[in-house]
């Protein structure tokens, strides 16, 4: 009985041993790639360039994780991925975000500032659709490829601008709030799950907006009830 008993025990140590070394081989194996997590209970905006000039092309929430491709030259900056971004790329501030394994980051030139919007002029400005707002379901979402969704203020009071698959033109008016009346040039059957519809319809409901106060662009209807955040895609050609 002794002896099975050992046997046992023997048996026991073994596989923990073998249990120990695989673990250890997996977590060698994990790459250590460099990565933030945010620490702002309010959460950061995601800048399209290294200073608070750069207008603001998206946000993170408290506790997000994001890879990191780069830092600013004074390390006070760092790069990371950003889908339908310039580069797709963008900056957050190194002071709201705890980082890991930072230590051989590369430093990325900046870019040249983009135009900013003065209280009133919005024209000439290529705006991307950032993010979508729904107050009575209190949700929202973040557009996958800012790029596929435009629209140019033109000074003539017309429009144009992309919906995923389809380009659009249009006009707009801010007098007494803000309307905009939207026409697709020809209207194609986009990708399963693209946004071009819900797109086309928020601007033709669009009753208010403006520039942000932080470079970008806000649209909403009637009542707030629905909010387009837009990021500034620098000068229309």
């Amino acid at each position: 009985m002794k002896a099975k008993f050992a046997l046992l025990l023997i048996g026991l140590g073994m596989l923990m041993l073998f249990l120990s070394a695989c673990s250890g081989q997996e977590e060698a194996a994990l790459p250590n790639l460099p990565y933030a997590t945010v620490t702002a209970r309010a959460g950061l905006n995601i800048r399209s360039g290294p200073a608070e000039e750069y207008p603001s092309i998206g946000t993170l929430d408290f506790g997000d994780d994001t890879a990191i491709v780069g830092r600013s030259a004074d390390s006070t900056w760092w790069v990371i991925p950003v889908l339908g971004a310039d580069n797709n790329q963008g900056w957050i501030s190194t002071s709201f975000v705890k980082t890991f394994n930072t230590e051989n980051v590369p430093v990325i030139p900046p870019p040249a500032p983009a135009p900013t919007a003065s209280d009133s002029d919005i024209t000439g400005i290529v705006w991307k659709w950032q993010t979508y707002e729904d107050v009575a379901s209190g949700t929202s979402t973040r557009v996958d490829d800012p790029n596929k969704y435009t629209i140019v203020f033109n000074t003539d009071g017309t429009t144009t601008g992309r919906a995923d698959c389809n380009t659009f033109s249009g006009t707009y008016s801010q007098a007494n709030g803000f309307a905009i009346s939207v026409t697709p040039d020809v209207m194609a059957a986009c990708d399963q799950g693209s946004l071009d519809q819900q797109f086309l319809n928020l601007l033709d409901n669009v009753a208010a907006g403006g520039p942000d106060g932080a470079g970008g662009l806000t649209l909403q209807t009637a009542g707030g009830a629905e909010t387009m955040r837009f990021s500034n895609g620098g000068p229309a050609e």
